[in-house]
C-alpha cells in the first residue's frame, strides 16, 4: 500500500494537470487504505480545482468546509 508520501506525489502531479476528479478519487482511495489525508493532500486538490476552467470555486469551498470540520485543519498556506 503507497504512503502519505507517494499519495501526495502523484495527487500533486494530478494537480498541475487540473486532473482535479481523478486527485478527489485517490483521495477516496487512500480513506480505503486507511491513509489519512494531511494538509499536502488537500492542497494539491484545491490546487487542482484551480487549474480547472472555470475554477471549481464552489468545490474549493467545499473542501475547505470538510477540512474544518473532519480534519486536516487549514493552515496558512491553504
Amino acid at each position: 500500500v503507497p504512503d502519505i508520501y507517494t499519495y501526495n506525489a502523484v495527487i500533486n502531479g494530478l494537480a498541475r494537470q487540473g486532473r482535479a476528479n481523478d486527485a478527489v478519487e485517490l483521495i477516496k482511495l487512500m480513506e480505503k487504505n486507511s491513509v489519512c489525508p494531511d494538509v499536502v493532500t488537500i492542497n494539491g486538490v484545491i490546487n487542482a480545482y484551480t487549474k480547472c476552467r472555470p475554477a471549481r470555486l464552489a468545490d474549493i469551498r467545499r473542501t475547505l468546509d470538510r477540512m474544518e470540520k473532519v480534519g486536516p485543519r487549514p493552515n496558512i498556506i491553504t
